[in-house]
């Protein structure tokens, strides 16, 4: 009898599928081979890297070779030769390695040069500025002062400085010497007279002989005083300033003339002036 219920396909049973953990077992010969080709690649990255740094420094170093040095300052008794001279044996061909200390110290041994400045301008000059001296005064039959008091060599020919005034005294009151002259320059422009020479005696005395050859005589410790007040009583004197052969301002009181002898002779009436000036001061 047949049946009338729909057709039912017949279920299969299920497969149980084992599930097996599958191990990958790795080869210790293949991690060794691994690791080796890893530090060979690291090893030759690095000799690349360090052979690139080598590479550009050398370029560097060729770059920076001195090719040029670069002399500025207002130079009017220091001559090339004494600067090439200096020079020579101290740069070096490496901009890098030229010691900058050891060429301001020698370029300043220069007797004309005061000041040295240097610098280096890459990638291959160096910058030298120079400061020459500033003579005001000779010193002595030989030298030169300049405005601070320091004493140097005359760069050229002695009798090309015949021009300035000449100072003498001990080298160790150079400073005070030049102090003293500035003083006695300032003092004495109100009457149109300058220093031909300065020297400081023994005795803390100064003598100084004027454009018009006149000799002061004055004491060191109070000379402004004493040169002060021969400048505001020589207008009232009648007389031509290179008519005067010296004048003693080492007196307390006043200050003592003397004239040139043909003065004496034709000029007595200016006598009684000077017995004046001696008492009252």
């Amino acid at each position: 009898m047949k049946s009338f219920y729909p057709y039912h396909r017949k279920k299969t049973p299920k497969r149980h599928v084992r599930k097996e953990m599958i191990s990958l077992a790795v080869n210790p010969k293949k991690i060794s081979r691994l690791k080796l080709c890893i530090g060979l690649l690291l090893t030759f990255s690095m000799s690349l890297v360090v052979a690139l740094i080598i590479f550009s420094e050398n370029i560097a170093m060729d770059e920076s070779i001195v090719q040029k040095v670069n002399i500025t300052g207002d130079l009017r008794y220091t001559s090339k030769t004494q600067l090439t001279d200096a020079l020579r044996p101290l740069v070096e061909s490496n901009i890098l390695l030229t010691d900058l200390n050891l060429i301001r110290s020698r370029l300043e041994t220069i007797s004309s040069i005061y000041k040295v400045r240097v610098r280096r301008h890459w990638p291959y000059r160096l910058d030298i500025n120079l400061i020459e001296q500033s003579p005001i005064a000779r010193w002595g039959d030989s030298q030169l002062i300049n405005n601070q008091g320091d004493i140097f060599e005359c760069p050229r020919n002695s009798s090309d400085w015949i021009h300035l005034p000449r100072l003498d005294g001990l080298r160790g009151d150079a400073v005070e010497v030049i102090a003293i002259y500035r003083k006695i320059k300032e003092v004495l422009s109100q009457i149109d007279q300058k220093i031909v020479a300065l020297r400081t005696g023994d005795l803390r005395q100064l003598e100084i002989t004027l454009n018009g050859g006149t000799e002061l005589f004055l004491n060191k410790e109070d000379f402004l005083y004493g040169l002060r007040r021969f400048v505001s009583h020589i207008s009232h004197l009648n007389v031509n300033d290179q008519d005067i052969e010296r004048v003693d301002l080492r007196y307390a009181n006043g200050f003592a003339l003397v004239f040139k002898e043909k003065v004496l002779n034709a000029e007595n009436q200016n006598l009684h002036i000077l017995q004046e000036i001696s008492v009252n001061g």
